[in-house]
């Protein structure tokens, strides 16, 4: 796992990676036509606006989130921001982009509270955006089970709702018993003197931060709405159904973690369950493009906020 990490973070393995999940995108919409994949994007492109100010809800619950997990000393809620969207160009673009984006967002928000806090908050928002991830695909099993033909669908998304949250579980209770701070601390130099402080801090917390998780799950809830939205554009569709396509989506960001920007992994997902949505391929295929785009157009937000918010000096 470590290699496949440091090959997917190097620049040839993002190269790599990236330019199989463009052509993986070519091979969809060859598959599906050009011209429906055209047509079914202009009849969803009204709602693009819906798409981007929903994802900057997604923005503002990240912030919430965040601001919640810290302790005196905390940062202003406006630093948490900017930090935040700064962190999102990462968590959008690069390959295992949220884990990068935390850290990056943890050194920022340092100099505002204690090094240790902002490690520690680093950590818990991570455990807590898998386990918000793994409640929303546990919630998308149940309309699964009222859909028909569904069966293969259920057991991926049972399986990645099984594994999220072990996985959401596991960071939550690890802080608590395993002295995360000190491990850091023997592989990381510059952590050492913070270890110790960490694992204090982490300890003093609850295992379920539920404050934080109930922010999280609200910005989960606004990806719900984007992909309801786009959905609705292009044929009829319940929330149930939009409910099922979102754990469909959940998988796809699993699977393509790994590549930059998630290129082509959902895409793939949703054409090859173009039918149980009611959708031909085409239509399939532009929802999670068009909520791409969404994201990209904040990715772009945040490679500008450097320029054009500077950072205020603490005292």
């Amino acid at each position: 796992m470590t290699s496949l990490l440091a090959f997917a973070r190097s620049r040839a393995g993002r190269a790599i990676l990236a330019g199989l999940g463009v052509a993986l995108i070519v091979v969809l919409i060859r598959y599906s036509g050009a011209e429906s994949v055209a047509d079914s994007m202009a009849r969803a492109l009204p709602y693009l606006a819906v798409v981007v100010a929903l994802e900057g809800l997604i923005v503002i619950a990240d912030t919430i989130t965040l601001s919640l997990l810290y302790r005196a000393p905390r940062p202003p809620l406006p630093v948490i921001l900017r930090a935040t969207l700064i962190g999102y160009t990462w968590a959008a673009l690069a390959p295992a982009g949220r884990t990068v984006a935390e850290g990056l967002k943890a050194g920022m928000l340092a100099p505002y509270s204690t090094g240790a806090r902002a490690g520690v908050a680093a950590g818990r928002i991570q455990a807590t955006v898998v386990l918000s991830a793994a409640l929303l695909s546990a919630a998308s099993l149940l309309p699964a089970f009222a859909l028909p033909d569904t069966r293969a669908a259920r057991w991926a998304i049972g399986a990645n709702t099984l594994l999220t949250l072990i996985l959401g579980l596991a960071l939550m209770t690890a802080g608590q018993r395993l002295n995360l701070g000190a491990l850091l601390g023997r592989v990381w130099r510059r952590a050492e003197s913070l270890g110790p402080e960490m694992d204090a801090l982490w300890r003093a917390e609850p295992i379920i931060p539920w404050a934080a998780l109930l922010a999280q799950m609200a910005g989960r809830a606004c990806t719900v709405l984007q992909i309801w939205a786009l959905l609705a554009a292009l044929g009829d569709v319940d929330g149930p159904r939009a409910l099922f396509a979102t754990g469909l989506f959940l998988v796809g960001a699993s699977v393509g973690g790994f590549i930059p920007a998630q290129l082509g992994a959902n895409e793939a997902n949703f054409v090859l369950c173009a039918p149980l949505l009611g959708l031909s391929s085409g239509d399939a295929i532009a929802v999670p493009m068009l909520i791409r785009a969404a994201q990209f157009f904040w990715a772009a937000v945040g490679l500008a906020v450097p320029l054009v918010w500077p950072r205020v000096e603490t005292a």
